[in-house]
């Protein structure tokens, strides 16, 4: 997202304001941005912001999970969430909007830092859904961390 001044005088300098939505992003990035103009001399001028988002919770392997398999299977995913911050984490709840689809556990793996949940489908699962788990944390800067799942059951042939 950019904003700048629209009307810069001769000889006169401007502003530019980028604006990086890092939301979904993670580690190393790179964007840029082509600023146009009518002097003569540079027409246009293509600039590079870089940088690292450091999340303070990781996920892995990934924040969205797929549960895959035939009617009837028992289907199960393990995420590792870990802390990036010096402040303990605690997870204080969890809630689904699948709750009639899925069940979960949560392990500590080591106290404040890492812990291991465990995602699995209920018995007689028919269809696709799709929904969210929502950790509910002691982080000021993370207090929900939500996580995307997909469930997909074929028929059984």
């Amino acid at each position: 997202m950019a904003s700048f001044d629209k009307v810069i005088p001769p000889g006169q300098e401007g502003t530019v304001k980028l604006t990086v939505r890092t939301k979904y992003m993670h580690g190393p990035f790179s964007k840029s941005a082509t600023i146009h103009s009518n002097d003569p001399r540079s027409p246009s001028q293509k600039i590079t912001i870089t940088g690292t988002v450091k999340n303070y919770v990781t996920i892995k392997p990934s924040k969205h999970i797929y549960l895959v398999g035939f009617e009837g299977d028992m289907l199960s995913k393990h995420l590792t969430i870990i802390n990036n911050e010096q402040k303990p984490l605690n997870i204080t709840g969890i809630e689904t909007s699948l709750a009639d689809k899925i069940t979960w556990n949560l392990k500590t793996i080591e106290e404040g830092h890492k812990y291991d949940l465990k995602i699995a489908t209920k018995e007689n699962l028919k269809g696709s859904s799709v929904g969210t788990i929502i950790l509910h944390t002691t982080l000021e800067r993370e207090p929900n961390i939500s996580i995307k799942v997909s469930i997909i059951m074929k028929e059984s042939f």
